[in-house]
């Protein structure tokens, strides 16, 4: 690939060019060294990762484990430039912010939590000629969360990036969620808690973005540990299916208590499942959707 053509932008990468890079990070493990190196890391223009920008958005240079302010939240891989927004071509974007929330398994009995959010301006727009992003905010997020209770047990914020000296004392704040559980009603705890001058406003809105994903990461266990609903849940008695299906009910208009979808699960009709995603990914696999 000609030096040249590697200057062009994600904002004028074209669909099939963004569906190549997607198709790639998803081969990544099957790929070569070589052929990753050159399409799927820093060298295609696609995939690229802001050279400002290090380990889970941190600066360049940062390597390891945070120092001991920061134990416990560990580096990550910089969030991906790669939009998941329409084409922008003709567009002049004035402000950037991204999300990252991973989910992981600790043991049986508990899960720890990280996230990120991060707010960049474009080039050259504070500072005249730069031709890099500028990064103004990135607050950090790690708990430790016991299931199946989904409390809390361990909390601590980083502010990595702040546009004022005083933005990191409100961290140890933060300290507070300890003993709350990511249930119905959490963002409302957050709000009393942390609202208006009792936190960061950016801190506040990374934890109700990333409550979510902590509930959808009990599906994911679910199916690890194979209690999901499937097939098997025509065999369940309606108090089982009942149980199954209690965390979700009212929390959407597709699981109202009265909802068609509800009553389907309760009359033993597993047709929804497996869900749509997984059922496409076993067809294109030449896998039959009865077996999962």
């Amino acid at each position: 690939m000609a030096s040249s053509e590697c200057e062009i932008e994600i904002r004028n990468a074209t669909t099939q060019e963004q569906a190549l890079c997607h198709l790639l990070r998803g081969l990544g493990g099957l790929l070569s060294r070589s052929l990753r190196s050159r399409w799927a890391g820093t060298a295609h223009p696609l995939c690229r990762r802001s050279s400002r920008i290090g380990p889970f958005g941190a600066r360049r240079g940062a390597t390891g484990p945070l120092n001991s302010a920061r134990e416990g939240v560990l580096h990550r891989a910089a969030m991906p430039t790669l939009s998941l927004l329409p084409d922008e071509s003709g567009l002049e974007p004035i402000h950037t912010r991204r999300y990252e929330t991973c989910v992981y398994r600790v043991s049986d009995s508990e899960l720890l939590v990280r996230a990120a959010v991060s707010d960049t301006k474009p080039p050259g727009l504070y500072i005249e000629g730069d031709p890099e992003d500028l990064e103004i905010h990135q607050m950090q997020l790690e708990l430790r969360v016991a299931h199946p209770g989904l409390v809390i047990t361990a909390a601590r914020v980083v502010f990595e990036t702040h546009p004022h000296t005083g933005c990191p004392l409100i961290a140890e704040s933060y300290s507070k969620l300890v003993g709350l559980s990511i249930a119905r009603g959490f963002n409302a705890r957050v709000r009393e808690l942390f609202g208006g001058s009792r936190g960061c406003t950016h801190t506040n809105a990374l934890l109700q973005a990333m409550a979510p994903a902590v509930v959808q990461s009990i599906w994911s266990l679910s199916v690890r540990e194979k209690t999901t609903l499937s097939g098997k849940d025509s065999r369940l008695t309606p108090e089982e299916r009942e149980q199954r299906v209690a965390g979700n009910l009212n929390t959407c208009h597709v699981w109202a208590e009265n909802g068609e979808h509800v009553e389907k699960i309760r009359r033993g009709d597993t047709s929804e499942f497996p869900p749509l995603p997984v059922k496409e990914r076993l067809r294109e696999l030449g896998r039959d959707e009865k077996s999962w």
